[in-house]
């Protein structure tokens, strides 16, 4: 049986990688095995990690919507489910590195996650004041042109 990585992360199957990544930050948080003491919380925390890194890459995302689609309507018998081995190998892949997420400690996730937001904010705020100046200098080169008129 196949995983329904969406519903695991809570998105629907036409997020964005902004609304995945959110939706992972906000799960990723309350499921950490460090703060979330259920008996089940590693192998949550794991889960939701391996849809993480499936669904935040975009190639990844792509073979398995294809494959769910299949396992959701399967092909007439005899017929083979195309990418079916392709896909094993990235979500066995995933699931390794979804381990060795869980097994850090809370605080050096959490200093990554914010680290890669704080990063992001920075970024973001960086474009926007560029936009800014180069605004700004487009007026002043603007005004400039028009009083040699």
């Amino acid at each position: 049986m196949i995983k329904d990585y969406y519903k695991i992360l809570k998105v629907d199957r036409h997020a964005t990688n902004l609304d995945i990544k959110k939706s992972y930050r906000d799960l990723a948080i309350q499921l950490h095995p460090d703060r979330n003491k259920a008996d089940n919380a590693h192998d949550d925390f794991v889960e939701l990690n391996e849809a993480f890194l499936i669904l935040s890459d975009e190639f990844k995302r792509k073979k398995y919507d294809i494959l769910y689609d299949h396992y959701l309507n399967p092909s007439p018998a005899g017929l083979n489910n195309p990418g079916k081995e392709e896909f094993e190998s990235i979500r066995k892949e995933a699931r390794k590195e979804s381990e060795k997420i869980a097994d850090s400690n809370f605080y050096m996730f959490t200093t990554e996650l914010l680290s890669e937001m704080v990063g992001q904010a920075l970024f973001s705020g960086l474009i926007d004041g560029l936009g800014a100046v180069l605004k700004g200098t487009g007026e002043i080169i603007g005004d400039a042109l028009s009083s040699l008129d």
